[in-house]
């Protein structure tokens, strides 16, 4: 089963968006779980309690964000107070009718400061963030907090449906491991956490919360990963999700680490890193 969220304080759009995404889980014979948000506090109070949501379909024009949105965003939006009026959502007794939690924040944050504080907070990425929005100004900002997409309002139901069939994918492949024996037994390392692999002589370490060292080739490893991670020449692996810039001659990856990039593989990766994200 897929929980799915939907933050939006339109409860018009977000009940659109929910009819939708329970006509996917219908075609595709799959469970799932839509609980509504009229706020991103809302959503932020529940998820303090349960970080157990697979997907979030976030607004980016609500509250604040209105204040410093384009001037062709005025007027697409109700006052707070009937937006929180309106909402829904399952967590509706966290939030009063001026869209305040209990914890007392007042509901001035938006869809961007929403993910960045969830990216914050959850180190494995597991969340797949997708942006719902009326405008195409805000996309760079996706980049920061991995959205896994942007849907222009209106949402149609063909461009639901590809979005959350890249979504249930991923989290599909948040649960791939890498079996590995080491001489002290068996090590399984989940996927989502590997930022890199590196060969070393007849060796390959794999670079995750921590590092382990096998006497394996690059080719037998790169059969356990997923489309997240991009083969850069004989000697590296590496995981799109963690890269930070890339450049001609290097990928930097969030945490500095500095990996060379054969000059031949620069407009693969660019590639690559589309597809992806």
């Amino acid at each position: 089963m897929y929980r799915i969220a939907v933050c939006d304080d339109e409860q018009a759009d977000a009940s659109y968006v929910e009819h939708f995404i329970k006509k996917w889980a219908q075609e595709r014979a799959v469970m799932v779980q839509v609980e509504l948000f009229p706020s991103a506090e809302a959503f932020l109070f529940r998820y303090e309690e349960d970080r157990t949501f697979d997907m979030l379909f976030l607004d980016i024009e609500m509250h604040a964000a209105r204040a410093g949105a384009p001037d062709h965003a005025d007027g697409m939006r109700e006052s707070d107070e009937s937006a929180a009026r309106n909402g829904t959502s399952q967590s509706d007794e966290s939030v009063d009718r001026n869209g305040t939690s209990q914890s007392g924040t007042p509901g001035h944050m938006n869809g961007i400061e929403l993910a960045l504080r969830i990216r914050e907070r959850e180190h494995d990425r597991a969340v797949q963030i997708v942006f719902v929005t009326g405008y195409m100004d805000y996309i760079e900002k996706g980049y920061d907090v991995e959205a896994l997409h942007y849907l222009l309002k209106p949402v149609t139901q063909e461009r639901l449906f590809g979005v959350l069939d890249r979504a249930a994918q991923r989290v599909r492949d948040r649960g791939r491991e890498l079996c590995l024996q080491m001489p002290e037994g068996t090590a399984r390392i989940p996927v989502s956490e590997i930022r890199y692999l590196e060969v070393q002589r007849n060796y390959v370490t794999i670079h995750g919360d921590e590092d382990y060292t096998v006497k394996r080739t690059l080719g037998e490893l790169e059969r356990g990963l997923d489309g997240r991670f991009f083969r850069t020449g004989r000697s590296y692996i590496v995981n799109l999700q963690f890269v930070k810039k890339i450049t001609r001659s290097q990928i930097v990856l969030k945490d500095g680490a500095q990996i060379p990039l054969p000059r031949r593989a620069y407009e693969d990766i660019n590639r690559a890193m589309i597809r992806y994200f």
